[in-house]
């Protein structure tokens, strides 16, 4: 189905909570699983294997210190693919701001946030993903192009 899946343990005699017979019988040992990501929501240029939850979070604590600011905006939507047509080659993300019901961003506001979201972003996705710093750091990677 195109999901990706992580085994996280398994369930077995020990953990049930159900009383047992008193006759020892063979239980079979139950994977638990996780959904780790969706194939084709993989950004993978050199084997950084960037997922969406490290994109969510690092657009998450960029909107977090944003807000932390006083720019009161949150992210609405996202979108990214990577640029293999430019060298080095980079990530591109679309993301989409909205702003809070009762504050507005301002014209000075908005020019910070067009400033500063490549440097966050990229900053944050380097905390939320190892192998992107190591590919962005070898300059394997080019900088990371963040569009409001």
């Amino acid at each position: 189905m195109g999901d990706v899946i992580n085994c996280t343990r398994f369930l077995c005699r020990a953990d049930d909570l159900v009383s047992l017979p008193e006759e020892p019988i063979e239980i079979p040992r139950i994977p638990l699983i996780s959904l780790a990501y969706r194939v084709g929501t993989l950004l993978s240029v050199f084997g950084e294997k960037t997922n969406e939850q490290h994109l969510i979070n690092a657009l998450q604590q960029t909107v977090w210190q944003w807000r932390e600011q006083g720019i009161p905006v949150n992210s609405y939507e996202f979108a990214s693919y990577p640029r293999l047509d430019v060298f080095p080659a980079q990530y591109v993300i679309f993301l989409e701001l909205i702003e809070d019901q009762e504050h507005k961003i301002d014209a000075q506001q908005l020019q910070i946030l067009k400033n500063t979201v490549n440097a966050e972003v990229e900053q944050e996705l380097c905390k939320a993903n190892q192998n992107y710093q190591n590919s962005r750091s070898s300059t394997k990677l080019g900088p990371l192009n963040a569009i409001l």
